[in-house]
């Protein structure tokens, strides 16, 4: 039967006959309800809609043959590489009606793998931290360090249906959302203490341990109701909402409110929330463990790099001509493999992964580190001395791709200020402060052959060889939400007359070396300030009896009555019998440059 368009005009209009003009305008109007949401649909169903489709997914760069990664230190940040993945997968979903209209929607998700870090001698201590696409998706509980915030603006309640709720007025403390509210998940394990830090304190009331290792089992908004302030029998109730969580462990509320009942009519009340202004500390793991949702059931498997069996996802996915044959271990390769990772969160394609890892308890110094690059560099360890290089806790270094082993050795010690001898077919490495000091005899810097006027040339590098600016990208141990974000310090010679400013170096430099801001401010410090405080070069010829000279060795000469301190940039035999140093002022090391902090 075809559609008459007065249908819906003759099944109403008996109503608008028996109420009048009003009503039968009222009549109309439902008449145009009931064809667009009624006879319409019935009629003539809208098309079903459907959410496109994913033929093909991007994936994150994956050279054959690019090497992974050498991480050191305690929070070393690294990116990772794809090395395996199996066939896109879909999942379909329908919703809706046939009246209303059908919506399909499609989701998608994948087997991969990444690799995280070479580890060619021993494995990793632990993952520490991934981001998906600098999104934090995972914490380790047992490396991350625990946050704590302490203030005011604590609350807690009960709710109608009975369960606990600790909430955080911002009114009274406008950083708490920041500071608390947004650090901390569902299933987060936190403690509840007073001021001075205690976690099994009478902070909210009810016992002696209701505060220590609590649980999160929901956030969002919940309400709090008390009466207004100056409070009377007349007085209307508050209904205010609060961001908070719902604690496993139930809190007094009587925290929050005090309560009392009216004499002469016996009713009861509760008072605008007196307990606010308290300070309270909260301490947890904020975030710890697998975010939800990231694959489609469990969670992924991390190996460290001391695997020695076949992940069995891969080898269950994996076949080659018909022959069900097992993947490699991956031996020496710390790598994380996601069984039914899901894309929609990531726009249907797999995310770019970031990772903060802690390496082997052996690789977290100065002096470890440098031993281990060595040795990866196939340089045996009689060829080499560290013993002079103090033991500085490394935070984290990251070698990215193919380099050079010198390359792989000078960010560490341009930050750490360490320099390099050669000695007897053997390479000495000392901290800078403390290399080889050598007092030359005064007169013997004037040696000479044939010419009584040859003695020391003195020159004053100019404002063109100083650095008057220098950008260092450096990354920050002080970022506690993504531990390890790359930032960028500008550190200035504010001394300096313009004219002579501009004709200086603007030196950018990026050391991808874990470490505090101050440190990092230190280290810029430390190579401005040194180009303007040493600032003068030597050469002269000195006799065979100081043959034992070696580059970068310290040397003290006396020069017109004044001492020097130089450190040694070259040194020649020449066939005359003498020996010709060049050398460059050095009174700078030794400053303390946490003072520029």
């Amino acid at each position: 039967m075809g559609y008459n368009k007065d249908m819906a005009t003759i099944a109403v209009m008996a109503f608008g006959l028996s109420t009048g003009g009003a009503g039968f305008s009222i009549a109309m109007a439902m008449a145009s309800i009931v064809d667009s949401q009624l006879i319409m649909p019935m009629l003539f169903p809208p098309d079903p809609i459907e959410g496109a489709k994913v033929d093909s997914i991007d994936i994150m760069s994956a050279d054959e043959g690019a090497p992974a990664a050498e991480c050191y230190g305690t929070f070393a940040k690294t990116g990772g590489q794809l090395i395996w993945t199996y066939k896109l997968e879909s999942q379909s979903e329908t919703s809706g009606s046939r009246k209303r209209g059908i919506t399909t929607t499609h989701t998608y998700h994948i087997r991969c793998a990444v690799a995280i870090a070479y580890t060619p001698n021993n494995p990793l201590a632990t993952i520490d931290q991934v981001q998906m696409d600098e999104k934090v998706v995972y914490r380790n509980v047992n490396t991350t360090a625990p946050t704590t915030a302490s203030g005011t603006g604590f609350g807690a309640h009960v709710q109608h249906d009975g369960t606990s709720w600790v909430f955080f007025d911002a009114a009274v403390n406008s950083s708490i959302i920041t500071d608390v509210y947004n650090q901390f998940e569902v299933g987060d394990k936190v403690s509840w203490g007073d001021s001075s830090g205690s976690n099994t304190g009478h902070v909210f009331n009810l016992s002696a341990n209701n505060d220590a290792i609590d649980t999160i089992i929901d956030k969002g908004r919940t309400k709090v109701i008390y009466w207004e302030e100056n409070e009377t029998e007349h007085s209307s109730r508050v209904y205010k909402s609060f961001f908070g969580f719902r604690t496993q462990k139930g809190k007094a509320k009587d925290y929050v409110t005090t309560s009392g009942i009216y004499p002469d009519t016996g009713w009861t009340f509760s008072l605008k929330p007196s307990g606010l202004a308290s300070v309270v500390q909260v301490v947890g793991v904020g975030g710890a463990g697998w975010a939800s949702g990231i694959q489609t059931s469990g969670t992924p498997v991390i190996y460290l790099g001391d695997q020695t069996a076949d992940d069995p996802t891969m080898d269950d996915y994996h076949t080659v001509s018909g022959d069900n044959s097992n993947l490699p271990a991956f031996k020496d390769m710390s790598y994380i493999v996601f069984n039914k990772l899901n894309l929609a969160r990531w726009g249907q394609r797999i995310p770019n992964m970031t990772f903060v890892v802690s390496a082997h308890a052996d690789y977290r110094t100065v002096p470890t580190v440098m031993s281990q690059i060595l040795s990866n560099g196939n340089i045996p360890t009689s060829e080499f001395d560290i013993s002079n290089v103090a033991g500085t806790a490394v935070i984290g270094y990251t070698i990215k791709g193919a380099t050079e082993l010198a390359k792989k050795l000078q960010p560490l010690m341009i930050a750490f200020n360490i320099v390099a001898q050669e000695r007897g077919n053997k390479i000495y490495f000392h901290d800078r402060a403390s290399v080889p000091s050598v007092t030359v005899t005064s007169g013997h810097e004037t040696a000479y052959v044939g010419r009584p006027s040859d003695g020391v040339e003195m020159e004053e590098s100019p404002y063109s060889e100083r650095v008057g600016e220098i950008n260092l990208k450096f990354v920050n141990s002080d970022d506690d939400e993504f531990r390890g974000g790359q930032e960028r310090i500008v550190f200035k010679n504010d001394s300096i007359e313009s004219d002579n400013f501009n004709k200086m170096t603007k030196l950018n430099m990026q050391l991808p070396v874990t470490m505090s801001r101050s440190t990092a401010k230190q280290i810029a410090a430390r190579i401005l300030y040194t180009t303007h405080t040493d600032v003068l070069s030597f050469r002269f010829n000195l006799p065979m009896t100081y043959l034992h000279i070696q580059e970068n060795d310290k040397l003290n000469v006396t020069i017109g009555g004044k001492s020097y301190a130089m450190l040694v940039r070259k040194v020649d035999i020449g066939a005359n019998g003498l020996i010709g140093v060049e050398g460059m002022q050095e009174s700078a090391v030794n400053t303390n440059w946490s003072d520029y902090a």
